[in-house]
């Protein structure tokens, strides 16, 4: 990997053995430098995976929403038949008129029956959304990974060789620091929710695909899905309850801080609740006072 100058975790560790010896800037700068590697090359590795796994899903995706998306538009058996059907109705019509002396027919009558516009299943638009959305969280996935190792690249370009050591910590440090404040570590760990949503999205719409066609794959898919589902939400609910749960991946530690911000916010609206009730209240006793006083 060229921002990590193609070294392994083993060089490394030899080169800071090699730099225990330096001093001042160059030891910070060594240091500091070393600990960005580590750091770093973690995140791009997660999104190198990401991006594997968003590819191989979003060509399996593409595979069903090819096979589904047909759902939402008539069929070219459906229109023919129509149209017999139609002219079907035109020729009895047209030899009725003949038999029975009436000269023409009216042209309102012959489209009296005509079939009403085409409406797609419920199934079909249900199978068709989840597929399709679960298919545009993926692309996201697959987009922001991209954009966070551009930006990974952008922050592992503070060391120049052509700067004193000083400098260059200043500008790691000024890196660092906008890093820390703009939260771009949270924005990392919320992409990979990206495709667990797309994965879980893509098994509902799967299942109701199965329940159109036979019941009895249905039904054994439909246990297979809902308990990998169940061990899912367990394993993501769990750090909300236990702090030393392990299980925490990123969608784990939203609940978690969903989990400590809904008491904040509960309290926050009910002393809000109690401010305007009292404020409503003084403004009727004023009222009142003002009704009667006079």
């Amino acid at each position: 990997m060229g921002i990590f100058r193609n070294r392994t975790r083993a060089q490394r560790h030899t080169d800071a053995t090699n730099t225990t010896g330096l001093s001042g800037w160059d030891g910070i700068e060594a240091h500091i430098n070393d600990n960005d590697d580590d750091k770093m090359e973690g995140y791009s590795d997660d999104m190198d995976t990401l991006l594997v796994f968003a590819g191989l899903f979003s060509a399996i995706l593409t595979a069903f929403v090819v096979q589904t998306y047909p759902l939402l538009q008539p069929s070219s058996t459906d229109i023919t038949n129509q149209l017999l059907a139609a002219n079907n109705r035109m020729l009895v019509q047209g030899f009725a008129a003949i038999l029975t002396g009436v000269p023409s027919v009216p042209f309102a009558s012959l489209l009296a029956d005509d079939p009403s516009p085409f409406q797609p299943h419920t199934s079909a638009r249900w199978i068709n959304c989840l597929f399709f959305t679960s298919l545009v969280l993926s692309l996201a996935a697959a987009l922001f990974a991209i954009l966070i190792k551009q930006w990974i690249r952008e922050y592992m370009e503070w060391s120049s060789p052509l700067s004193l050591p000083r400098e260059n910590v200043l500008v790691r440090q000024w890196r660092f620091e906008s890093w820390e404040t703009w939260s771009i570590a949270a924005v990392i760990s919320t992409v990979p929710a990206f495709l667990e949503i797309a994965m879980i999205l893509f098994l509902i719409g799967v299942m109701i695909l199965l329940w159109t066609l036979d019941d009895i794959v249905a039904i054994c898919v439909t246990v297979v899905i809902a308990g990998f589902l169940l061990v899912v939400a367990i394993f993501t609910v769990l750090p909300v309850f236990f702090r030393r749960c392990p299980y925490k991946s990123p969608t784990a530690w939203a609940l978690v801080l969903a989990s400590h911000a809904v008491p904040h916010f509960a309290a926050f609206c009910l002393s809000w609740c109690t401010f305007y009730a009292a404020v409503m209240r003084k403004e009727w006793a004023s009222g009142f006072s003002d009704k009667f006083g006079s």
